[in-house]
């Protein structure tokens, strides 16, 4: 049996219903006295998606890392900061870790990087973000009868997604009354209503310069017509993500690429749809990592 235990963050709720709906024989559990309360065969695997604070310092964290026969580290958190990457690198030193995952292409060449860890991992390192073709993220349907500005309430505002921080705030504030601040917002109910609204939302890095690309926040965007104006990330990662409706830039200038992409796409509702039936017309199925 594979668990997928994500006890305490609602941010990867999305994740694991959804690598539960592509991994056959997993179950998602969502509270660490659930977890706390199963007796684990030699054959179980559990897939750790929770930050590593609680992993250093809860109790009932250590408890499940020492009962679990296979344990696979998902890396939630960028690996910019030398405090994570020292924090991540305790745990696997620690315990007995079988696999990393990490939803970022920088995270992985960081973890591979290691040479500490490379003795215990060999090539045990993967890159697996939220599956986006996955159906699970099938929330809207593209509808390629109407234009953009019959399917979508607002055309001319942007939505930020998450906390406004110094760093963000000296960016975003840039949109004026063209912004719309989303905060808080965990159900799939509330997405869906969001989704059915706005066509665009900024990506911004909660560290500046950082290449972690947010795919826990993206992703949903992405499978449901939303389109993200991103600040950069390494050039691999922008490659691996240029088929989908998704713009780079730098920082300070993400504002003028938003504008561009308004002029060149909304008289044009061909372009907005290619890409957004890209995910349903030409499937690529979850490489299942155990088989």
């Amino acid at each position: 049996m594979i668990y997928l235990l994500n006890p305490f963050e609602k941010l990867h709720t999305f994740f694991c219903e959804s690598l539960q709906m592509e991994i056959p024989n997993s179950i998602h559990i969502h509270s660490i006295q659930d977890a706390l309360s199963i007796t684990f065969q030699k054959e179980d695997i559990g897939i750790f998606v929770i930050h590593p604070l609680y992993l250093l310092k809860n109790e009932d964290c250590k408890k499940l890392l020492h009962s679990i026969p296979k344990i696979i580290l998902y890396v939630s958190e960028p690996l910019t900061l030398l405090f994570d990457r020292h924090a991540y690198q305790n745990i696997i030193y620690s315990y007995k870790i079988w696999q990393i995952w990490t939803y970022c292409i920088f995270n992985q060449k960081i973890l591979q990087s290691m040479t500490r860890l490379k003795p215990l991992l060999s090539s045990h390192i993967l890159y697996i973000p939220p599956p986006i073709h996955s159906t699970y993220f099938h929330w809207i349907l593209p509808n390629s009868t109407k234009t953009p500005k019959e399917f979508v309430k607002k055309w001319d505002q942007i939505v930020w997604i998450g906390n406004k921080t110094k760093s963000r705030s000296e960016i975003l504030d840039r949109w004026g009354d063209e912004l719309i601040w989303k905060k808080d917002i965990w159900k799939k109910e509330d997405w869906k209503e969001m989704l059915e609204n706005y066509v665009f939302y900024i990506n911004l890095h909660r560290i500046p310069k950082c290449n972690c690309l947010e795919t826990f926040r993206i992703v949903p965007i992405l499978a449901n017509g939303g389109i993200v104006i991103s600040e950069e990330v390494s050039e691999e990662e922008m490659l691996k993500w240029k088929d989908f409706h998704i713009y780079f830039g730098k920082r300070e200038e993400l504002y003028d690429l938003w504008k561009k992409i308004q002029k060149e796409i909304y008289p044009n509702s061909s372009i907005y749809y290619q890409k957004w039936q890209h995910i349903y017309l030409h499937p690529h199925p979850f490489i299942n990592p155990f088989l």
